[in-house]
């Protein structure tokens, strides 16, 4: 039988030190919330709940690229206005008006599901 430091798992275990905080188990992240306040390991919590507490721990982040959004859009606008029907610019600006709005959507539900559950979670603590 083969010795256990030859295979590639055990190798990689010793030469690769893990920080403490990957070691923990699944429930506990080890990382602080929104809030500031780090997380209760002793809290379970579904997957939709720790995937929400992620993305609403990027919030800030969301809204900078909302307005940057709102921004391109603006000069789609601008484009649509100044640019004849028909004229490859045109096409262009529909193409990036698009886009624009298929990635306003989801980054503009993000962040009305994020300030729900702020308002819930202060609610609910009163």
């Amino acid at each position: 039988m083969a010795d256990a430091r030859s295979s590639p798992v055990a190798f990689a275990r010793e030469a690769v030190p893990v920080p403490m905080d990957i070691k923990r188990s699944a429930g506990e992240w080890g990382h602080a919330s929104e809030s500031g306040r780090p997380r209760s390991p002793s809290r379970a919590m579904s997957a939709s709940e720790r995937f929400w507490d992620l993305v609403c721990d990027h919030r800030p982040h969301l809204a900078f690229l909302l307005s940057l959004l709102v921004g391109l859009g603006a000069i789609t606008v601008l484009g649509f206005w100044l640019a004849d029907p028909g004229s490859p610019e045109y096409v262009i600006a529909v193409v990036n008006m698009g886009i624009v709005l298929v990635a306003f959507v989801p980054i503009g539900y993000c962040i009305r599901r994020c300030l729900r559950r702020e308002q819930y979670a202060e609610d609910s603590s009163e």
